[in-house]
């Protein structure tokens, strides 16, 4: 490691290696970055649950609607059978053929 330098006028310690200078920092600089950092970090998280949140209730909407389609379209579904199995009946008592030949 490189040696430690300290000049109180100017400012914090610099250790001085090779090529490269980094801060070095006091305990309470130390805990006061951290605590920054984890603040920093709360937000970024919050945010990220926020928009995850956000996301889901989107989906929800989106599912809600879709089971509703769902529903009208199992419904008319339903309905369609019914026609049609009524208008089978009809030509059965007709004499019509139910299964001609199309080809």
């Amino acid at each position: 490691m490189g040696e430690i330098r300290s000049f109180p006028h100017l400012g914090d310690p610099i250790v001085y290696g090779a090529d490269e200078c980094w801060k070095v920092y006091t305990p309470e600089q130390r805990k006061e970055n951290l605590r920054q950092a984890q603040a920093a970090f709360r937000d970024r998280r919050t945010e990220y649950i926020k928009r995850l949140e956000d996301t889901v209730q989107l989906c929800n909407g989106k599912l809600e609607s879709l089971q509703q389609t769902l529903d009208k379209v199992v419904d008319e579904r339903l309905t369609l059978r019914y026609k049609n199995s009524l208008l089978e009946r009809i030509l059965v008592e007709f004499g019509e053929d139910l299964n001609p030949s199309i080809f």
